[in-house]
């Protein structure tokens, strides 16, 4: 049976209550506990199948299909649904663009609960747009709900509005450098960038306690990564002898790394070690 087919059966078990949904207006969000769980199980049928359609998983990729049943999964409660859908209409999948519907998924994704959602609403609202107003006071109110939920992009961003007091939120370096350390440790993109924000703190000794060695070793780190200013501020370092032996040719080498825009693992230039590694470690005393 087609892809096509498949959809328009699920469609025709909920057409008589999707009159909004063909024309592309946002589906209304329904109201706190009007779901039942019945309601809610076919939300979540409707959801998986999209997926599948959405992916070609064990079936052939349908992507108008699938939007239409994430759609109609969202107008019945399912706040995974409603994120798919608005990624969708965001234009993310190629389809026809409808920016003011995207947002108010996005919206109701949140406000289900929906961690990667709240992140991105937090980053609209950080950011601004034609839709959503740039407002800090909003930015961390769903930062804040992302990041308690484990989304470390969330607990990067959170952490700078810790540390300088943005959206109505309170100074609390210490919180900064908690969550800093959380994604400094991760595999997520932002490491680098959290890595080198504790070195920071871990230099200036706001919100830790001051220590120069792990600030050199997060700065390293950062570096090692491929974080342009990581880069430039060890160039910087080696260049004065700040914390590190005074090196000319290292200064010089991390200079043209922070140009290049690429890690030091990148480089083809063998006869230098990686400074986030063992032998960098050692040699400053922060390994036995």
């Amino acid at each position: 049976m087609n892809t096509t087919l498949i959809a328009a059966m699920l469609l025709g078990m909920c057409a008589a209550a999707m009159p909004a949904i063909a024309s592309g207006v946002p589906p209304s969000h329904p109201s706190a506990g009007a779901a039942t769980p019945a309601t809610a199980r076919q939300a979540a049928q409707l959801y998986e199948q999209a997926v599948r359609l959405d992916e070609g998983h064990g079936q052939s990729m349908d992507r108008e299909a699938a939007r239409t049943l994430f759609l109609e999964s969202a107008r019945m409660g399912d706040p995974r649904a409603a994120y798919r859908a608005a990624r969708h209409l965001a234009g993310l999948s190629g389809g026809r663009q409808d920016a003011a519907a995207a947002a108010a998924l996005m919206t109701q994704a949140a406000q289900g609960g929906h961690a990667q959602a709240q992140y991105e609403l937090g980053m609209l609202h950080h950011n601004g747009s034609a839709q959503l107003a740039k407002d800090a006071h909003r930015a961390a109110h769903w930062l804040v709900k992302a990041a308690a939920q484990g989304s470390i992009p969330a607990q990067c961003i959170l952490a700078a509005y810790h540390r300088d007091g943005l959206g109505g939120l309170p100074v609390r370096p210490s919180r900064a450098a908690a969550l800093y350390r959380n994604a400094a440790v991760s595999s997520d993109r932002c490491a680098p960038a959290a890595q080198y924000e504790l070195a920071k703190l871990y230099r200036s000794g706001l919100g830790i306690q001051q220590d120069r060695k792990q600030a050199l070793r997060w700065l390293n780190a950062s570096a090692d990564s491929g974080n342009p200013d990581a880069q430039r501020a060890l160039a910087e370092a080696y260049r004065l002898g700040d914390g590190v032996p005074r090196d000319a040719e290292l200064a010089t080498w991390w200079f043209k790394k922070s140009r290049e825009g690429v890690s030091a693992h990148d480089d083809h230039d063998h006869f230098l070690p990686s400074f986030a590694g063992p032998r960098f470690q050692q040699q400053f005393g922060l390994i036995n």
